[in-house]
Formats: C-alpha cells, sequence, structure tokens
C-alpha cells in the first residue's frame, strides 16, 4: 500500500498508543471515545479496520476481542 494511502496510523501516548487521521492530525473517535492510550495491538487493529473503505466491517471482528470498545476511556 503506498504510503500516501494510509488514512489513519498510530503514535506513542503516555500511557500507550493513540490512533490518528494522518492527514489532518486529529485523534481517532468511536462511539464519543478517543481512541488514546491503547495496547499497540488494539490500536494497530483500529487504524487498520478505520482505513478500511467499510471501516464498520473492519471493527465488528474487534468488539469480543477488546474491552475498551464497549467501555469510554478514561482520561
Amino acid at each position: 500500500m503506498p504510503i500516501h494511502a494510509i488514512r489513519y496510523d498510530i503514535r506513542r501516548d503516555r500511557d500507550g498508543w493513540t490512533v490518528y487521521d494522518v492527514r489532518s492530525g486529529a485523534i481517532a473517535v468511536i462511539d464519543d471515545v478517543l481512541q488514546v492510550g491503547l495496547a499497540m495491538d488494539e490500536a494497530d487493529a483500529v487504524a487498520d479496520a478505520l482505513g478500511t473503505e467499510c471501516p464498520s466491517a473492519g471493527l465488528a471482528g474487534l468488539i469480543p476481542r477488546f474491552a475498551w470498545f464497549q467501555a469510554p476511556a478514561r482520561p
């Protein structure tokens, strides 16, 4: 995949990893929850799923695996 085709990526934050939009720099939000402080594998999976043409299909498989998707993030 060419680098310009990547829409979401991850970066280290003080509590783990953050998923962000590479075009705007904005932190990704799913169901009003900022995608910050995640484990690296969780953040990578979210970034990959958000980067697909149909993100809800990609995120559907994550719901039972990652509890963070169901509970609001804590600051």
